[in-house]
């Protein structure tokens, strides 16, 4: 996995993609429907969904902001494997 952030060891937890309003990025406050949103557009990796979006660019509070203690990258990962595939 690309490190683009800090704490990407915690893979436990699972993102939930099922509201749109949930964010998935909390330095940056992008949502669940921002990133599928940039899904549906052609993003096809972590690296395309942060250039789409904006999200994981800071990373500087990711542990203490994100209720699973972890970058967001591991989410965006969870979220792009989630998605219906065209």
């Amino acid at each position: 996995m690309e490190d683009l952030c800090c704490n990407t060891q915690n893979t436990q937890t699972k993102t939930d993609i099922s509201s749109d309003d949930a964010l998935v990025c909390y330095c940056e406050k992008v949502s669940v429907g921002t990133m599928k949103e940039a899904i549906k557009n052609g993003a096809k990796n972590v690296k395309d969904i942060v250039d789409a979006t904006g999200a994981c660019k800071s990373a500087q509070h990711c542990e203490e902001l994100n209720p699973n203690k972890r970058c967001c990258a591991v989410d965006i990962m969870q979220l792009i494997d989630q998605m219906p595939k065209a």
